[in-house]
């Protein structure tokens, strides 16, 4: 008998943890979905602010959307007992100015066993307690500068100063990074050319707080760097790339062109928890095309971007009880899942996965009427006019892990995930 499955999935404002299995814990291989119900536990985020999570709704199959309670504080449970395990669920986070919804319609089988970090939408989480950093600084002569990165901490230090300083350092464990550099070129589109770098890893940041860091001693080390280039029979017009310690402390760079060379930490300085990334950029309006590589090991990289999707539309479909959308596009080789957004006061996410919508050239979604679940509010609804999204994504990892990775997740080694969008407004 295998033991229970679990996975999280991040989408919108939400980690949705599916446990796969029966009452029993288990499922037998070759089993059913609808022989014993997969118990589907939503969780709001751990570090939520307590009250935002205003309505959640489940649906099994094709049956009635019914609103789940809590079974606990911010855990709620829905049971799948459809023969072809597909379910739905959809979540309202209400931030007062801004209305906040996401609409998933997947199956389970799709889901792979992966656990995803908690995502950062505004106002999500509680504020951070923080705390001042600062210490002496050398080895930055004049005209050149230092970056100084701590977590989502940011400071530009110009050359010739001797001290530096954050206010912004928030608490927990974080790393360090730093970086020297000199900027060339045209003041419009400059040139930043980095020569050294200093990482302090695993700094507990309890309460204020002193580092010294001097760029000309054994404490900094010479960059590594490696070609990039990106190219697309649509056309391509752009690059960009960061590097994400262990830790989450993001360094970007700036790149000119579609061929160029991106920094690596050298490898005394490397941890397997690091991520590269680098995003090549295409297409042109109404239609986008991105690919994005995630790596722990640096190299020469050449990336071609996806091809395009052929059409999307969202339009309005209903007006009462409230205005609902309808999503039209075609069919996308590879998708793991689409994506349809709508800029409301905050977002409306919509994520279909191909197993939910079944094998067609062209697909039509419209948006569940909840008019009549309990709690639903018809103030909820669409906007009359709005801006749309909608993506198509191919990938070399599963669902969960996919759609975690712009909320913050750390992506698996060696991700490779591909865009497809058109835009529009109704």
């Amino acid at each position: 008998m295998k033991a229970a499955s679990t996975v999280c999935l991040w989408v919108g404002a939400v980690v949705v943890a599916l446990t796969v299995g029966g009452c029993s814990g288990s499922r037998e291989p070759g089993q059913a979905w609808g022989e014993k119900p997969a118990i589907v536990t939503i969780s709001t985020q751990t570090e939520a602010v307590p009250g935002r999570v205003q309505w959640v709704a489940f649906q099994s199959g094709a049956g009635p959307w019914t609103r789940l309670q809590p079974s606990r504080p911010g855990t709620y449970l829905g049971a799948c007992t459809s023969s072809d395990g597909k379910y739905g669920f959809a979540v309202v986070y209400d931030f007062g100015e801004a209305v906040w919804q996401t609409i998933c319609q997947a199956t389970v089988a799709e889901l792979p066993e992966v656990r995803l970090d908690t995502g950062t939408i505004v106002g999500a989480r509680a504020p951070p307690k923080w705390h001042t950093i600062s210490g002496s600084l050398a080895g930055v002569p004049t005209g050149q500068f230092a970056d100084i990165y701590v977590y989502v901490a940011r400071e530009s230090i110009p050359g010739g100063a001797t001290t530096w300083s954050t206010d912004f350092a928030a608490e927990g464990v974080h790393d360090l990074l730093a970086v020297r550099y000199t900027v060339t070129g045209n003041p419009i589109s400059p040139t930043f050319v980095y020569d050294k770098v200093i990482v302090l890893r695993d700094i507990n940041v309890t309460g204020d707080m002193t580092i010294n860091l001097d760029f000309d001693s054994k404490q900094a080390y010479d960059l590594d760097t490696f070609p990039v280039s990106v190219s697309s029979a649509g056309g391509a017009w752009g690059l960009s790339g960061t590097m994400k310690t262990r830790n989450h402390t993001t360094w970007r760079w700036h790149f000119h062109g579609l061929s160029d060379t991106y920094y690596a930490l050298p490898a005394a300085l490397r941890d397997p928890g690091d991520r590269y990334r680098l995003s090549g950029l295409g297409g042109s309006v109404p239609a986008s095309l991105w690919r994005d590589l995630y790596f722990a090991v640096p190299g020469p990289k050449d990336m071609t971007l996806p091809a395009p999707l052929g059409s999307a539309a969202i339009s309005i479909a209903a007006t009462t009880p409230y205005r609902r959308a309808a999503v039209n596009w075609t069919h996308y080789p590879r998708a793991l899942y689409y994506e349809a957004s709508i800029l409301t006061s905050g977002w409306c996410d919509v994520i279909l996965t191909p197993g939910w919508l079944g094998s067609a050239a062209t697909y039509e979604y419209t948006m569940p009427d909840f008019g009549s679940v309990a709690g639903w509010h018809n103030a909820w609804g669409l906007p009359e006019h709005a801006a749309w999204w909608v993506t198509a994504t191919t990938s070399n990892q599963g669902i969960g892990d996919t759609i975690g990775i712009p909320q913050g997740q750390t992506a698996p080694d060696n991700t490779d995930i591909g865009t497809a969008e058109i835009e529009g407004s109704f």
